[in-house]
């Protein structure tokens, strides 16, 4: 996989300064920040919750490539085509992005660092450091890991060759493990996770998942304003018949007629992977751009919405 200039080079390049002041301060960062970031695996839980939460971003990287494949309003009487569109561009960005380490060692480093030292005061972090250290919080820890392992299984951004059934195998083995421990152990990880120490390791954990699934979101957007076309060639190659006929329109946005026939239009533009801009305008029947817009849509009736496309030559009409 080819490296991508990704949010993660981005936020690395705007960390650079800090970093680059922080080198020679390094040691006088509490030991315990180091120490807490080595036995939690804060890092690699960030990457795993972090790739499950990017499902969301992925969602909106494949809608955006879906509606360049064909426009909307386009995919009445097409909802297989529909669907199997949606699952090759999932798979599309998934393969764009597997083994693609970006600068995630070196930025996670510093979040995590950070955000033990944000969140968590010493004796907290003391505290959370002896309860990982723990044989119930080390066991409980390791059924996070392969869980969240697991449940990120063929998200985007996993390493090359994953396999689901060795990460099965672990995720079962794990909660196994987990409960198999003595009763006194299984109570000292809830008195743990229920603490005041609990809750603001958590407050970190939440702060480092969000910082990876934005980080994960810059990067398919980047993949979409890059691979787009290709994606939308593959897709078209693969599927043919079963996608609406190519149009070489751009959509618009949509226009609807009020009950007093004034028209009210929402226009988008759209960068790859994301609405750059929405505007909305209305034309009440006595304005100037009424009557050029209702060319438009000569059929429309109150109350009704009407998809708006537009040709090559600067035409506007409701036909793809």
């Amino acid at each position: 996989m080819r490296a991508l200039a990704s949010g993660w080079v981005v936020a690395a390049i705007a960390l650079a300064s800090v970093l680059a002041r922080d080198a020679g301060a390094t040691q006088h960062h509490a030991p315990s920040i180091a120490r807490l970031a080595t036995v939690s695996r804060a890092g690699d839980l960030a990457l795993s919750r972090g790739r499950i939460t990017a499902q969301d971003h992925l969602d909106r990287a494949v809608a955006m490539t879906v509606d360049a494949v064909s426009p909307p309003g386009t995919w009445a009487g097409h909802d297989d085509g529909l669907a199997r569109a949606r699952r090759e561009l999932a798979r599309l960005f998934t393969a764009a992005t597997t083994g693609d380490e970006h600068a995630r060692p070196a930025w996670l480093s510093y979040v995590v660092r950070h955000s033990l030292e944000m969140n968590l005061d010493e004796a907290e972090r003391l505290q959370a450091i002896t309860f990982y250290e723990s044989p119930g919080g080390s066991a409980w820890l390791a059924k996070r890991l392969t869980e969240s392992a697991h449940r990120a299984f063929q998200q985007p951004f996993g390493p090359d060759g994953e396999a689901e059934a060795p990460l099965a195998a672990a995720a079962t083995a794990a909660a196994q493990a987990f409960e198999r421990l003595p009763a006194d152990e299984r109570e000292a990880v809830r008195a743990f996770t229920e603490s005041p120490a609990g809750d603001r390791l958590r407050c970190a954990e939440d702060y480092l998942r969000l910082e990876v699934s934005d980080g994960f979101g810059s990067d398919l957007e980047l993949v979409a304003a890059r691979q787009q076309t290709e994606f939308v060639a593959t897709v078209r190659g693969h599927l043919g018949d079963a996608l609406p006929r190519s149009t070489d329109k751009i959509w618009l946005g949509t226009v609807t007629m009020e009950s007093d026939r004034t028209l009210a239009a929402t226009i988008e533009h759209r960068d790859a992977a994301r609405v750059a801009g929405r505007y909305e305008v209305r034309y009440a029947p006595d304005t100037r751009h009424h009557a050029d817009l209702l060319a438009a849509v000569p059929t429309i009736a109150p109350g009704e919405t009407r998809q708006l496309f537009r040709d090559p030559h600067g035409r506007m009409s409701d036909r793809p």
